[in-house]
């Protein structure tokens, strides 16, 4: 099954006619399969303080340009965001496994 995530770019931020400082985010739209995350990769990660959701696994290595957020809509259509806390090539496959966990209060 393919989904799409939306890897999101942080740049520099600019400031608006009224001073106010606005966030610069570009958007890499790409497609990806969805992976739960293994039981010993949870507790693992979880005794460094880190929980791990899902693993975004992108087939084509040129669409990752080392991003560490990332937007997905779920089936009901609310967009979450979700930090990466790993990113891993293999090198048999070629793909690359994003490790990521949900940013608290991001549904929406």
């Amino acid at each position: 099954m393919e989904d799409v995530i939306r890897l999101m770019a942080r740049g520099k931020p600019t400031i608006d006619d009224d001073g106010n400082e606005k966030p610069a985010v570009a958007y890499n739209r790409v497609l990806c399969d969805i992976r739960s995350v293994t039981r010993s990769e949870f507790y693992q990660a979880a005794q460094r303080g880190l929980h791990p959701s899902a693993i975004f696994v992108i087939s084509n290595p040129m669409d990752y340009n080392g991003e560490m957020e990332l937007e997905w809509t779920d089936p009901k259509g609310k967009k979450v965001i979700y930090d990466v806390i790993r990113a891993y090539h293999d090198p048999e496959t070629g793909e690359i496994e994003l490790t990521a966990e949900e940013r608290i209060g991001s549904n929406g």
